[in-house]
Parts: structure tokens; sequence; C-alpha cells
């Protein structure tokens, strides 16, 4: 058997990145079948155009993956994540989608996602430090 060694990349290339993405990709379709990330951005916008609140993330399977959620300090209180939380979960059920899935932290919008109908499956305490992270997950079926 041939050696093997390990390089570290500190600041890998995008091209590096995208080959073992897609060396992932090819080693799963032999178990799942084909299938495609579908990204997604939604965006608040003010009077003049300019971005207040976003969510963004991506469709994969049967899952809506939400990576971000986030409202400018001012505007929170105003309902722009549930108003963008509802609209993200419509397009993941346009897009066949049967789950959402994200993570918070404690110091972040626990509660707001419980009250959004998400459940807790997961936990890891004391990340970051004194702190917990929270992974969620909410059925999307109608």
């Amino acid at each position: 058997m041939s050696r093997i060694t390990l390089r570290i990349e500190p600041n890998p290339a995008k091209a590096d990145l995208d080959e073992l993405r897609q060396r992932l990709h090819a080693s799963n379709v032999r178990f799942m079948g084909e299938y495609a990330h579908e990204p997604f951005l939604i965006t608040a916008c003010d009077e003049h155009g300019s971005p207040v609140a976003g969510i963004s993330g991506t469709s994969v399977l049967n899952a809506l993956m939400i990576d971000v959620l986030f409202t400018d300090e001012a505007r929170r209180g105003q309902g722009l994540a549930s108003q963008l939380l509802a609209a993200a979960e419509a397009l993941g059920r346009e897009r066949g989608c049967d789950q959402a899935q994200l993570g918070t932290f404690s110091f972040q919008a626990l509660p707001f996602y419980q009250r959004h109908g998400y459940a807790t499956v997961g936990e890891v305490p004391n990340f970051p430090p004194g702190f917990t992270q929270y992974f969620l997950l909410k059925s999307l079926r109608v």
C-alpha cells in the first residue's frame, strides 16, 4: 500500500472545496439517487430598496436547510423574521421539502423558532463557551 500524507490548507481554494463536495455527492448518489442543492435568498427591503432582513439556505432532497435568518436590530419586533421564515417554508413546500432544519445558539433565537413549531433534536453544550448550540427540525407537511 502506498504512503499517504496529510496536507493542511488553511485557506483552501474554492475549486478544491468544490471538488471535495462533488466527490462526496457522487458517492452519495449511489445510495440516494441523483439530487441537487437549490439555494435560496429572501430579503425584506425598506422603502429605498435596501435589505433590512433576510433568510437564506438551500433545499436538498426532502429538506429545507436554513443557514441564516437575520433582522437589523432597529427592525426587530415588527414580524419580519416570522414573515421571512413563513416565506422560506412555503418555498420549501413548493420544492417538495417535507421538513425544515436549522441551527441556533442559546443567545440567539431558540424561543422564536419554538414558537414557530421547531423542535430541538440535538444540542451541543458549551459551544461557544458559556452557551449552547441547538439543532432544530420542523415538519413542513400540511
